[in-house]
């Protein structure tokens, strides 16, 4: 699967807002990387650890998430690609499970795409926002 990286995330988010993930791991190239933020004593996906491979990431970050938000949803607003490097700028929404509090945050999303797959993603975001959301701490 080779072709333009930028395009090639664009498809990913799609898929994945629509609720694809088999589309989305046909995306992956079988050793990716896959880096979350650490969130304090919190279960996958926020325990700061790297999933390898596309069967770590659906089983240990994607299904985690209906576990812990409603409606949560991922939208990217700019994609920055120089050959096989992309930043994804976007917001992250839902609202946490346990708490009831809405998250409205950014995110910067660091991708390799090297051979037509996605190799490597690297997530970063305001994490305080994340554990308050969550119900972790009093003030973001």
């Amino acid at each position: 699967m080779a072709g333009d990286p930028v395009q090639q995330l664009k498809d990913a988010y799609a898929a994945f807002g629509r609720g694809d993930i088999p589309a989305v791991m046909a995306m992956m190239n079988p050793a990716i990387e896959w880096h979350e933020p650490g969130l304090r004593g919190f279960p996958p996906p926020g325990g700061d650890r790297v999933y390898l491979g596309p069967k770590s990431v659906v089983n240990d970050v994607f299904a985690a998430l209906p576990a812990a938000w409603e409606n949560f949803r991922v939208v990217p607003e700019e994609y920055l690609g120089t050959g096989e490097r992309v930043a994804v700028v976007g917001r992250f929404s839902g609202t946490a499970k346990g708490s009831g509090r809405a998250l409205d945050v950014p995110f910067v999303h660091v991708w390799t795409v090297r051979d037509g797959t996605l190799c490597r993603f690297e997530n970063y975001t305001d994490t305080a926002k994340v554990l308050h959301a969550l119900g972790a701490i009093s003030t973001p």
